[in-house]
């Protein structure tokens, strides 16, 4: 589970991360409700989401204040079919500030994607050291943006160089004398300034410790296999379907201890009950062998049967 905002420069702004074993009501109201606690109390925060039953399901509890009006407001995303409330700019009173849809999330689990295969200590780490270098490079280049004098963040003001554009065609059909001169700029929310894109990144990460420095908890709890993935006693049983293809080229063997399992089979005559070293044909196949290709000390055929012997004891 992720959670994404933006920061004042309209950028992917990483706020929560959590590994869970499914996503269901109790896991969202579990992550929402740390989100509440360890990321932001404000109060009027707008939550885009899509349509998933257990987000759904959280919402509608209304035994969780923290995510009811006037505290959470909840919005889906634009490409789901809801109600003009729920998406709307129009009607969303403010709330949404124009982010119509959770793509800032899903470019983010991309990000992850290629995680999600790795052990969880390897997830962790790699959730850790992502974000880290993310925050680092945003900081720096604010820092760069405020010392060369920038005041206000470049997607404010882009925003309000193309009004003040417009603004040059308009004619003045009334004018009304004001005694002092205003700045236009004052009207761009403080929000926007390059100090408040700084403190969105000024927090450092702080570092790794070793396992072994780590503190005792104080409240320890039990964790507990879930036995319905507990793996039973014995070999596995095999669930595909064989085919012709499978058995091609194989020989089904019998035993008397168990019907279809392993048999002896010569390894001389390729025949069943009985062992090379007890093979009827043993000394003829032997000598066929031999003769000609693989023969003992002084070209002596029967010497490489002898060598045979002394390997099959």
């Amino acid at each position: 589970m992720i959670a994404m905002a933006t920061d004042v420069n309209n950028k992917i702004y990483p706020l929560a991360f959590a590994v869970v074993e499914s996503e269901s009501t109790e896991t969202w109201g579990w992550f929402l409700a740390c989100i509440r606690r360890y990321v932001t109390g404000q109060s009027k925060l707008c939550v885009i989401s899509e349509k998933h039953p257990g987000i759904q399901a959280v919402f509608r509890d209304t035994n969780r204040d923290f995510l009811q009006t006037p505290m959470t407001e909840h919005c889906y995303c634009l490409h789901h079919d809801v109600p003009k409330e729920k998406w709307t700019l129009a009607f969303d009173e403010g709330f949404r500030y124009r982010a119509m849809t959770t793509n800032v999330s899903e470019y983010f689990i991309g990000v992850l994607k290629g995680a999600r295969s790795l052990p969880i200590t390897a997830i962790m780490k790699y959730t850790w050291f992502k974000p880290n270098t993310y925050f680092d490079d945003h900081r720096n280049k604010s820092i760069a943006q405020l010392k060369s004098g920038k005041r206000w963040c470049k997607y404010a003001l882009d925003i309000f160089m193309r009004n003040k554009a417009k603004t040059e065609h308009h004619r003045v059909t009334r004018l009304i004398y004001i005694k002092y001169r205003h700045d236009a700029e004052q009207c761009i929310d403080q929000c926007y300034s390059m100090n408040a894109l700084f403190r969105s990144y000024a927090l450092v990460f702080p570092a790794l410790k070793d396992r072994l420095s780590w503190s005792d908890p104080k409240e320890t709890q039990k964790v507990v296999p879930n036995p319905r993935l507990i793996q039973e006693k014995g070999h596995p049983v095999l669930t595909q379907i064989r085919i012709e293809m499978d058995e091609s080229g194989k020989r089904l063997r019998t035993t008397p201890w168990k019907e279809g399992g392993r048999k002896v089979q010569c390894g001389l005559c390729d025949q069943e009950g009985h062992n090379r070293r007890t093979c009827p044909k043993r000394n003829e196949r032997l000598v066929q062998r031999h003769i000609g290709q693989d023969v003992g000390p002084n070209n002596d055929p029967f010497a490489a049967m002898k060598l045979a012997d002394t390997a099959d004891a």
